[in-house]
């Protein structure tokens, strides 16, 4: 039971990471208003190519993580802990999508922008 659910976990993050790098490339119009100092110097490289890049590379990680938690940390603690952590991402992810498709922020993406603010 606790595997699918990893296996459930690395879906959302997946589908989110989609959902955000989608609706990013349908809002983004020049590097200044990504706010992610990675995402921008990806970015560099040509917006859209940029987002798909990420794209790839954030399901390199996830798909490098569930394999490591299906063959070498498969305790409960390990499981238990990608799931929160995973679950956690996807609706930062979800949240990030949703204000850029719809071009307004959310309860999660103003929190996120206080957050950014004050550690800059």
């Amino acid at each position: 039971m606790l595997e699918l659910m990893v296996y459930i976990t690395a879906a959302l993050l997946t589908l989110s990471k989609f959902l955000d790098c989608y609706s990013t490339q349908l809002r983004i119009r020049n590097l200044n208003d990504e706010t992610n100092s990675i995402g921008r110097t990806f970015m560099s490289l040509g917006i859209k190519n940029g987002i798909w890049i990420i794209f790839l590379i954030s399901l390199l990680i996830i798909l490098g993580s569930v394999f490591l938690i299906s063959e070498y940390y498969s305790t409960l603690l390990y499981q238990c802990l990608f799931i929160i952590t995973g679950i956690l991402v996807s609706v930062v992810q979800f949240a990030v999508a949703h204000a850029n498709y719809y071009g307004r922020e959310n309860k999660i993406t103003r929190l996120i922008r206080r957050i950014h603010i004050y550690k800059n």
